[in-house]
């Protein structure tokens, strides 16, 4: 890969440890010639970016093992959701073990019983010990 962007004209700048990433840089003309995107000026939050308008494409020689191509947009940033705060909690008590009461009000936090339960998997024989189960959502739950 790292052959094919010289080759291209890329300016490669660096790597990843263990070889997974390669970065390279260079001008909106090669980038739109080399992976066949139309550069667009983006303005997001009062500031232009220089973005890519549709996928980047390359030829099976190269791409078969890439998984992504991946700062074309530079407007597009990672950041964390709002998370709601729970007013009212959905367990009653602590039962005489100490474990949580049973799920009052189909609201987090969920028991690994409980969300084996909703996905019909109870059978499988887990237990949640040593594991970690996440359900990552977009957005908060409907609660209807």
């Amino acid at each position: 890969m790292k052959s094919w962007l010289t080759e291209q004209g890329f300016t490669v700048v660096g790597e990843s440890p263990g070889g997974t990433g390669i970065y390279a840089k260079a001008t909106v003309g090669q980038i739109e010639q080399s992976l066949g995107v139309h550069m667009v000026k983006v303005t997001k939050q009062g500031i232009t970016y220089t973005a890519a308008q549709n996928a980047p494409n390359l030829p099976i020689s190269v791409g078969a093992p890439v998984y992504a191509i991946i700062g074309l947009q530079p407007f597009r940033h990672a950041y964390k959701h709002m998370a709601r705060k729970l007013v009212h909690g959905n367990r009653v008590t602590l039962d005489r073990h100490g474990l949580p009461s049973p799920n009052i009000a189909n609201s987090p936090p969920y028991l690994v019983a409980e969300v084996l339960h909703a996905y019909n998997v109870g059978a499988l024989g887990v237990t949640g010990a040593v594991q970690t189960i996440a359900i990552l959502i977009d957005t908060f739950p409907n609660d209807h």
